[in-house]
């Protein structure tokens, strides 16, 4: 069992997929019917149980009762009025009968399996219509019996006792319990005068009419006029009017009296199973308890076993003082409320002290008189004794029919198993159910606060379900090991597990809106608009959240991966190297730039598709805004800006003359990554440091710092005029020269690397890099040149709609005045939110400017 005894109402729209409710409380599962139906018509299910059956058996019987409720046999027994079933089952899915409900659904209709069978005797024999079995109606008080005790239903069907005819004809082949029980509900139902015991006789069940009168409690007087007049079972009164009794020799009016005594406490005793063993317990322990036999209490220890509790309770009742009676009555809430001390006492004019006492005195003397105490503590030990699962107060007559009737009686129950067990057993609350254990509430308390405790602590140990659920578990190892399901479904309703139904693990633990939002964005493969996320959350908390509840929530636990679009790290589609690489790649393009300069995340990632155009195609603004979080030491400005961090000039000394070392220790060039974790090793901190193109450090290839002269093809007395050469092509240019273009208008060596050609020119005053990786004469103030995210920006406002690639290739050339990859148009068009239709074909939509400047204020939340 993985949950307690619940409540399920499945519900079915027609072509659509079932709805699960589940709660312990009827009135809540009646709320959400009717607020489902108001909806339009569907079908529902309602089952009792710890589990449900799966919801695809009622898939036919639910399509053929549209707009009904259909009640398994579970629920029907345990519904109270006014939620009435139909009389015989409508249907059976895998061996499960199923009922109509008749009433409390929103709808009243009347029973046609009654209908059906009062006009033909009998169901029809596999009649599909309504699935009823072969069974004749019941009649008279047989029907009257079985509307307050249909669990015995099946067992009078199975005999075919279904009027006063079988009954009379079949009785004794029923279990002494039912016999007793079904004979008595008989008595009350013929009886007319419980004083004339003739008419008692007349009434009285088979078992009672054929018993020797010499097993009755009769007085001497009584057994020797019956001896002397052959008067030998009870059923040969019926030869005797009340005339002729009085005639007999020493019957009088007192005789009358006490025969009819007798007759009534034979009727209370129930019907006796002949065989049963003298013992008091026929199973189990295999002892009598002392001095019984010697009293000659057989027939009394056979009675406390066939009676049942309940039966053994009111013959014990009637058999008291009326106040004490009344007492017991009152404080266990037999047939109305549990009352007060100070209630009861009221009634009477006596003391609260006064009704406590009297009630400790009437239960011990149950405790010391009766035997049907002692049958109910061993029974309880018997079935605690190896259970696996919580056994629940109304579903004790389940599993023992000695308790039958307490379903509908449980606040008698628990009272009677703390008051007269003797703190071997109790009664713990669990929500709105009661359990029956040899655990106390305190101890229960206990141990459901420490296993709360330790989930709690457990978020952040990356526990599986089955490692929580095992230790959980252990907190009960013997006694009450049966609640151990129990104390794992009450603890681990704050737990939120992710990932495959095999390999579960805990993402958060409480009831707060980040914890669920947690969940939520843990469940999904990607990334889930608000929206989203608060419909998510609603349907994991079982309440109404909206869109703007959730909001703050989402922004701590997630990172904007898109307008209104939030996720996690799972949900960011590069890897960690990915990641970091980017993040170095971003901090050198930064870096190069003058101090003070700002740059918006998707500058940056126009700048690095130009740099690695297949890493970036998975890249957006918002996945470099992430990216720069986790792992750049660049300054966060707000709406997705990003800067230098400030630094003063003996800090820059200290990390240069550090990068220097480094560099001169590694004996050749080290990638930017290399370089920092050297530097975090020297220093002690693991961190990101800015490292700047300044003599001796020069970046010597794309994502490399060397030495000058040293790791350079160009000597240090080669570049005064290579820089000459830069200055002349641009100055004849009269634009900026971009990074690609450099072998185009410069010559040099095919040895010389581009980023290394201008590293060597930026050391020289005239000359700039600036945006887009373009090389330009700092007397112009700015590149002179278009860069790619510029021309794409323009494109989108000039030119919306669907284009072909090697039209918006052509175009983006003509407005940068310089060819450009494919490739690389590609994978701008596809960072930028532009669709694409196939067949090389892009959907060009107008860029909404004012939703850049929404989106960076939502970046900020």
């Amino acid at each position: 069992m993985n949950s307690p005894l619940r409540l399920f109402l499945m519900t079915q729209k027609r072509g659509s997929e079932w709805k699960i409710f589940v709660s312990q409380k009827l009135e809540e599962v009646h709320e959400e019917w009717t607020r489902l139906l108001a909806d339009g018509a569907l079908a529902g299910v309602i089952h009792v149980g710890f589990g449900r059956p799966p919801t695809r058996v009622f898939n036919e019987v639910a399509s053929n009762n549209e707009g009904r409720m259909l009640v398994t046999q579970s629920a029907k027994f345990v519904l109270p009025q006014p939620f009435k079933c139909s009389v015989a089952k409508v249907a059976e899915v895998d061996d499960l009968p199923i009922f109509l409900a008749l009433e409390g659904w929103g709808y009243s209709i009347e029973d046609s399996t009654v209908r059906l069978i009062s006009q033909t005797g009998f169901s029809g024999k596999d009649d599909t219509a309504c699935g009823v079995n072969q069974v004749p109606v019941a009649r008279g008080w047989v029907s009257e019996f079985l509307s307050v005790a249909p669990e015995i239903e099946g067992n009078l069907n199975q005999l075919g006792i279904y009027d006063e005819e079988s009954y009379l004809e079949k009785e004794g082949e029923l279990q002494d319990s039912i016999r007793t029980s079904l004979g008595q509900f008989r008595f009350d139902s013929l009886i007319q005068d419980l004083d004339d015991p003739l008419d008692i006789a007349r009434c009285a069940p088979p078992w009672l009419r054929s018993l020797e009168v010499g097993r009755l409690s009769l007085t001497v007087r009584l057994g020797n006029v019956f001896s002397n007049n052959r008067i030998k079972i009870v059923s040969d009164l019926d030869h005797y009017s009340e005339a002729e009794l009085f005639r007999l020799k020493n019957f009088g009016r007192h005789s009358k009296k006490h025969l009819a005594e007798a007759l009534l406490e034979g009727l209370r005793r129930g019907a006796v199973d002949t065989h049963a063993s003298m013992a008091l317990f026929d199973r189990g322990s295999g002892h009598t308890r002392e001095n019984d036999v010697a009293r000659g209490q057989t027939g009394e220890s056979s009675a406390a076993i066939s009676l049942g509790l309940i039966g053994n309770l009111l013959k014990t009742l009637n058999e008291i003082e009326e106040r004490d009676r009344k007492v017991l009555l009152g404080r266990m809430g037999f047939n109305e409320p549990q009352r007060t001390l100070e209630d009861i006492g009221g009634d009477y004019g006596i003391t609260r002290e006064r009704i406590r006492q009297i009630e400790k005195r009437t239960l011990d003397r149950i405790i010391t008189k009766e035997l049907w105490d002692d049958v109910m503590r061993h029974r309880l030990s018997v079935i605690l004794e190896s259970r696996e699962e919580p056994l629940p107060l109304f579903g004790l007559e389940v599993v023992d029919d000695w308790f039958r009737g307490t379903s509908g009686k449980q606040d008698v129950l628990a009272y009677l198993i703390d008051s007269i067990c003797e703190n071997r057993f109790h009664v713990l609350k669990v929500g709105t159910v009661g359990y029956v254990s040899r655990v106390d509430q305190e101890t229960w308390n206990e141990k459901l606060r420490e296993a709360r405790q330790l989930l709690e602590s457990a978020v952040d140990l990356n526990w599986s379900e089955r490692e929580c659920r095992q230790t959980v578990e252990s907190f009960f190892p013997d006694q009450g090991k049966e609640l151990t399901p129990l104390l794992w479904a009450e603890a681990s309703r704050l737990c939120h597990f992710s990932g495959s139904e095999d390999s579960r693990t805990l993402t958060a633990y409480g009831r707060g809106i980040e914890q669920l939002v947690q969940v939520a964005l843990e469940d999904s493969p990607n990334p889930l608009h608000t929206s989203e996320v608060a419909q998510m959350v609603s349907e994991i908390s079982g309440r109404h959240i909206g869109e703007s509840q959730i909001r703050n929530a989402v922004a701590n636990v997630g990172v904007l991966l898109g307008r209104g679009t939030y996720g996690l790290r799972k949900h960011v589609p590069l890897s960690d190297a990915e990641i970091e690489k980017v993040a170095e790649m971003a901090f050198d393009i930064v870096a190069d730039q003058a101090d003070g300069r700002q740059w918006h995340a998707s500058e940056l990632v126009s700048e690095l598709q130009e740099i690695d155009g297949a890493l970036c195609e998975r890249l957006d603004k918002y996945g470099l805004n992430v990216a720069l979080q986790m792992k750049s030491p660049l300054k966060y400005l707000g709406r997705l800006v990003w800067a230098l961090p400030e630094a003063d000039d003996q800090h820059r000394v200290d990390l240069r003359d550090a990068v220097i070392g480094i560099l001169e220790a590694a004996g050749g060039p080290l990638s930017t990554g290399e370089v920092n974790k050297r530097l975090s090793e020297f220093r002690g901190v693991n961190s990101t440091f800015q490292i700047w193109n300044r003599d001796p450090v020069l970046r010597v290839g794309r994502g490399l710092w060397g030495l000058n002269d040293r790791d350079l093809v160009v000597k240090r007395d080669q570049q005064p005029a290579l820089v000459d050469k830069v200055f002349s092509a641009l100055r004849k240019k009269g634009a900026g020269i971009h990074l690609d273009e450099v072998k185009q208008y410069i010559d040099c060596s095919p040895l010389v690397d581009a980023e290394a050609i201008f590293s060597i020119a930026a050391l020289d005053d005239r000359i700039a890099i600036g945006v887009g990786r373009f090389a330009y004469l700092k007397e112009w103030g700015g590149t002179r040149r278009v860069t790619l995210k510029t021309a794409l920006d323009r494109l989108m406002q000039q030119v919306p709609g669907p284009m072909k690639i090697s039209d918006i290739k052509d175009w983006l050339e003509f407005i940068t005045e310089r060819q450009i990859d494919k490739s690389t148009v590609s994978h701008a068009l596809s960072s930028s939110g532009t669709r694409y239709l196939g067949d090389g074909i892009w959907e060009i939509k107008e860029r909404d400017l004012s939703d850049e400047a929404d989106e960076a204020d939502e970046a900020d939340e």
